[in-house]
């Protein structure tokens, strides 16, 4: 399934200048294919920058860019599958599941061998892991492609002086499309699979045309007073509009399969959807700049922020900030004190601000009504097209806001040769938009709510240090080290906790369940489930032999789950918490924090006459993933035909059996209750160090340039991703594949993260 992945970046520029005309023109072109076969992606790319002072007093400009992107190949989060025989968001579904899962022993499959697949397993609905993923990858049509187009422009009048007046406008138009066609070998076409036994050959086309406008007015005022006090003024006004359009056509039972999407006008009509959207928002803003000789300096702003995702009563949020700063290392004082042998730079500065969020869909505010597929009833003996609500109201949908302390401390030591900063942030943010799990009982799943408080709380450290300085040599150091604290302060409606869940066929035949936690006073979200307490052993069951071989019957006292009868020795145990003998969700609790201790980067550069070298690492400690990968690839389970002849991860040969009781993975056809939940089983340490990059250069000495007519010449390489130290079992420790604030490092079927390798060269002419 993977492939090296060469790629190639070319970038040519032309700049000019006269006295009164300045331009830049720019062309770029990248080609990369993907890591995993019949993937790739690239871009043509041009920018055009020009300058013209039409007077003393005006200035004009423009910036036009265009863009042309394709990229093609498997999109590998879970895939929604549709067709007459219904729709299915699954686990099974996703890329990686289905590579770690297939049998590699089975080949390449071609049709005929496909044609035996069925004779070994009996009916076309035992395909979930047995169609070789090379050959979906190699034959289905995944293709996306874009059309960007901006352009921007600026007038800048200066008068009386002292004043500047800046207006810029500018205009996006982009157009996207996707192509997606499966055919006959593909596992969603195929007539020996469930759903390509009914769809046939199938694909769609969807298009999407986006239009965005902006305008910023700025009236700006600087000024000195007796040369000591400098001071700065800016009002303004900023409009801004988005405007797209969607348009989606299927088609099942496509006959002429190798026309591909151009052949689905032939094909059986499935759906067609039509959307459009647009958002608007206005915002007014001052800022006031004061400084005295440098020594200090003050700043205070203020936003009104008008947006039309909500209703008018909640439209407009202010936003005000200040800062200020003193450089203790100015005051006459302390120079005469210490002088600036010792310190050289200290600088104190504090800040306080508000910001606001309103990144929720355009029209969360409201109800919606959709017409589903299929959505038909019958009225006076007429067929008749049904609409239903799609989405609660929330009319009291408003800007979530954010309010964030910042003290620092800057300071330079030994002529700056050694700098030090320090920060300490408290951010709280009120009216958390996020689209929660609502109650059942409303007959939705989710809905837009300002939902709590949170609160973030760290502190940033930041050393630089010129260790070596000498005349063909030198050695500097980089760290920053960040320790960072949530919790969350309050929830909606008085509530303590808020539980999150995560889509796949991980919970087994537990029903209303979750894998995240959110409770007052801790972090915003816990990893939630169950405690493992090991495999149930021979020794908790009475043991019986009859004539058809030996029963294990549980032992009373001993908790279980599911069906008393039905637990088997090597099954999952998991802790009675509340000891009332039966393991259900009332034994939920917490089993993992997702969230890091500290984290940072580390960096030293060098440099030798014309060569430079740096080397990178970052690490992560004290975070814990939750490795849902194993819970489909570390256990069979009793009744679940995806199983059969499914590969296992290599770790699952210690599995229990009565020959191997020591085993420390659960028994072949386990109970699935005790397999498919979430516990602290698959909760795993991700901490990590990584050498992140490595990157050497060259600049060519200019005296063997001149005669070629190159004014600068630089030779360079560098390595990405080149090692990871961890105890971590997944493919990698920094993974998130199902990434929100709710549901942070959760890793299943993710995609791999590459090992770049670059060469390159910069020529100036």
């Amino acid at each position: 399934m993977y492939q090296d992945a060469p790629f190639q970046n070319h970038t040519v520029s032309l700049a000019g200048k006269s006295n009164k005309t300045s331009y830049l023109m720019t062309g770029n072109f990248v080609d990369q294919k993907g890591l995993l076969v019949n993937s790739g992606f690239n871009r043509y790319q041009g920018r055009i920058v020009l300058d013209q002072d039409v007077s003393n007093a005006v200035k004009i400009g423009m910036t036009t860019n265009y863009g042309v992107t394709t990229s093609f190949g498997n999109i590998v989060s879970t895939q929604t599958v549709s067709g007459n025989t219904g729709s299915v968001n699954d686990a099974s579904y996703s890329l990686f599941y289905n590579v770690w899962s297939y049998r590699p022993v089975s080949g390449l499959m071609s049709i005929t061998e496909l044609e035996n697949t069925i004779e070994d397993f009996g009916s076309v609905n035992s395909d979930a892991d047995r169609f070789n993923p090379y050959i979906q990858a190699t034959n289905e049509v995944n293709e996306r492609s874009q059309n960007a187009l901006s352009t921007n422009a600026y007038i800048d009048y200066k008068f009386l002086k002292k004043f500047k007046l800046r207006i810029t406008g500018g205009v996006t138009l982009n157009n996207e499309e996707q192509r997606q066609f499966y055919n006959s070998f593909t596992r969603t076409g195929s007539p020996y699979t469930r759903f390509g036994v009914t769809n046939g050959p199938n694909g769609s086309i969807s298009t999407k045309n986006t239009f965005n406008y902006q305008n910023e007015n700025l009236l700006f005022y600087d000024t000195k007073i007796n040369k000591d006090h400098t001071l700065g003024l800016l009002v303004g006004a900023t409009f801004q509009k988005n405007t797209s359009n969607t348009r989606f056509f299927s088609a099942l039972q496509v006959p002429n399969e190798v026309l591909g999407v151009n052949g689905l006008d032939e094909g059986v009509p499935f759906r067609v959807g039509v959307s459009s959207t647009l958002n608007s928002m206005m915002s007014y803003l001052g800022r006031i700049n004061y400084s005295y000789k440098t020594r200090y300096s003050l700043t205070a702003s203020i936003r009104a922020d008008g947006s039309s995702k909500f209703r008018p009563e909640n439209q407009w949020g202010y936003f005000p900030s200040a800062a200020v700063a003193w450089r203790f290392t100015e005051e006459p004082t302390f120079k005469k004190w210490l002088g600036n042998s010792i310190i050289s730079e200290g600088k104190l500065r504090a800040s306080f601000g508000i910001t606001g969020n309103n990144r929720v869909s355009d029209f969360a505010t409201y109800a919606t009504i959709t017409t589903p597929f299929n959505s038909r009833y019958v009225f006076n003996n007429v067929v008749t097209v049904g609409s239903a609500p799609s989405t609660i109201a929330n009319p009291n949908l408003t800007w979530e806001t954010s309010s964030m302390l910042d003290l620092g401390l800057e300071v330079g030591l030994l002529n700056n040769r050694l700098n030090l900063e320090v920060d300490y942030y408290k951010k709280k943010t009120y009216d958390l938009l996020l689209n929660a799990t609502i109650a059942s009982t409303t007959g939705f799943r989710s809905a837009f709510q300002n939902i709590g408080d949170i609160q973030n709380e760290g502190l940033e450290f930041t050393w630089n240090s010129l260790n070596v300085k000498a005349k063909n040599f030198s050695w500097s150091t980089n760290l920053n080290i960040s320790f960072n604290r949530n919790k969350v302060l309050k929830l909606a409606n008085n509530e303590n906790a808020m539980l999150t869940s995560v889509s796949g066929s991980f919970s087994g035949s537990l029903t209303n369940y979750s894998l995240y936690i959110a409770k007052v006073g801790q972090p915003v979200a816990q990893f939630h489930g169950f405690l493992f307490d090991g495999l149930y052993q021979v020794s908790d069951f009475d043991v019986a032999k009859n004539g058809t071989g030996t029963s294990y019957i549980l032992k009373d006292g001993i908790p279980y789950y599911g069906t008393k009868t039905t637990i088997q020795p090597g099954d999952v145990k998991l802790k009675d918490l509340n000891g009332d003998g039966l393991i259900n969700n009332n034994d939920n609790t917490v089993i993992g924090n997702p969230y890091p201790l500290h984290f940072g980067g580390f960096s030293n550069a060098f440099t030798y006459k014309g060569f430079d070298l740096n080397i990178f690492f970052q690490w992560s400690y004290g975070n814990e993933v939750f490795n849902a990968n194993r819970i489909m690839m570390e256990s069979t389970v009793n009744g679940d035909d995806r199983d059969l002849g499914m590969n296992m991860f290599e770790t699952y040969v210690d599995r229990w059996s009565f020959t191997n009781q020591s085993g420390i993975y659960p028994r072949a056809r386990t109970h699935a209750a005790g397999v498919r939940v979430f516990s602290d089983r698959h909760v795993e340490d991700g901490s990590f160090l990584r050498l992140k990059t490595i990157s050497v250069g060259y600049n060519v000495p200019a005296k063997y340039l001149k005669k070629a007519g190159i004014s600068a010449m630089r030779i360079y390489g560098s390595a990405q991703n080149l090692k990871t130290w961890t105890n971590y079992q997944g493919p990698d420790p920094e993974v998130s594949t199902k990434n929100s604030a709710l549901t942070p490092a959760f890793d299943f079927s993710p995609y791999p993260r590459a090992r770049v390798i670059v060469f390159g060269l910069n020529l100036t002419l």
